[in-house]
């Protein structure tokens, strides 16, 4: 999968997602059995931008990239926010192809304010090895 090239989403998934502990033979978003996707006001995928994939020779891993996120002003959910289903686009949600999910430290509670996603600035989104 060319990581730095292409549309990739960002979905914020609530506590029902089974984003977290499916992950075998999983090729499309459809066949999670429960994505829970947010419900909150103003919610909407974001697209990641500034894509890239940097190497890091004195470990030889890489890393993948992208600018953080913010939902402005996003609003209270049915359920508290797990963490970030990042997906390659195709089409719509159910037809994109799952590439990780993020999951939070902890539940985050959206409540109106802009909501933030920010990516490690050391690892990046994810370590390639």
């Amino acid at each position: 999968m060319d990581l730095d090239g292409g549309t990739f989403h960002a979905n914020l998934m609530m506590t029902n997602t089974t984003c977290d502990t499916e992950n075998d033979a999983i090729d499309t978003n459809t066949e999670f059995t429960t994505p829970d996707i947010c419900d909150g006001a103003n919610y909407v995928a974001k697209t990641l931008s500034t894509l890239a994939v940097t190497t890091v020779d004195a470990s030889d891993l890489a890393k993948w990239v992208a600018d953080n996120l913010t939902w402005t002003a996003l609003g209270a959910g049915t359920r508290q926010i797990q963490g970030v289903l990042i997906d390659k686009y195709v089409t719509n949600f159910a037809a994109s192809v799952p590439v990780a999910f993020i999951q939070f430290a902890s539940n985050k509670t959206a409540d109106g304010s802009d909501f933030t996603v920010s990516w490690d600035g050391t690892n990046g989104i994810l370590y390639l090895t």
